[in-house]
């Protein structure tokens, strides 16, 4: 069952996070066959409620294991210290339904 990690980020600092973004974008690739980035909407509209986020990114992975591995990677740690440099984030991992 495919799995979605879904970003509410400010960016803080455009350079070094595009520098993160291509990177991210490479390893995702090279290392998560059936990984899709769904969206990275800059003005998300806000529908309901007081949440305002400056900028949501949803990404689908195969499932929920691949998504966990990937995150909790030896690769991947390096480039969440970079995200983290450049940006404000709060991360969750959801299950899709089938």
């Amino acid at each position: 069952m495919s799995a979605y990690v879904v970003v509410d980020i400010e960016v803080l600092n455009e350079e070094v996070f595009q520098n993160y973004v291509s990177r991210v974008e490479a390893l995702l690739k090279e290392e998560v066959p059936g990984f899709r980035n769904l969206s990275a909407e800059r003005s998300p509209k806000g529908l309901e409620g007081p949440w305002q986020p400056s900028m949501i990114v949803i990404h689908e992975f195969p499932d929920m294991e691949t998504a966990s591995r990937f995150y909790y990677s030896d690769a991947y740690a390096p480039l969440i210290e970079l995200r983290q440099s450049a940006s404000s984030a709060s991360v969750v991992l959801v299950a899709g339904r089938e």
